[in-house]
């Protein structure tokens, strides 16, 4: 039987000069989030993916991060799905997703991911005018 998309946690984040600021939900915590970090695409996967535009996805996050950046050791999350997109013509954004277990995403969770922020960007776009 195989087991529905493993979302424990989202964000979506955006560049704002040398930070990137993170808005977001933690499903265990039943609480949104608000937080920044450093712009640095040698330490933070989020800004690796909005400097690369690449979307990238993590099944077991302590093996594979060092593909992309440095290795850390304070990660909460051990798979996650981070997808780059903008709403048309304004700022490039993230969509990053966490699983708390490993293997959490795969292609088919990224196309249907992908599906929503297409969505999203229209409809934040719409919104706007």
């Amino acid at each position: 039987m195989e087991h529905p998309i493993g979302i424990d946690a989202f964000e979506f984040g955006g560049n704002h000069g040398d930070e990137i600021f993170f808005r977001g939900y933690v499903k265990r915590h039943r609480a949104f989030t608000h937080r920044s970090e450093e712009f640095n695409d040698k330490s933070s996967l989020p800004v690796w993916v909005l400097m690369n535009k690449r979307a990238v996805i993590i099944q077991d996050y302590r093996v594979e991060q060092g593909q992309y950046i440095e290795l850390q050791e304070d990660y909460r999350y051990n798979s996650a799905l981070y997808l780059p997109f903008e709403v048309l013509g304004r700022q490039p954004l993230v969509l990053c997703v966490y699983g708390i277990r490993k293997n959490a995403f795969d292609e088919r969770s990224r196309q249907m991911l992908q599906v929503l922020v297409d969505y999203l960007s229209i409809a934040v776009k719409d919104r706007l005018e």
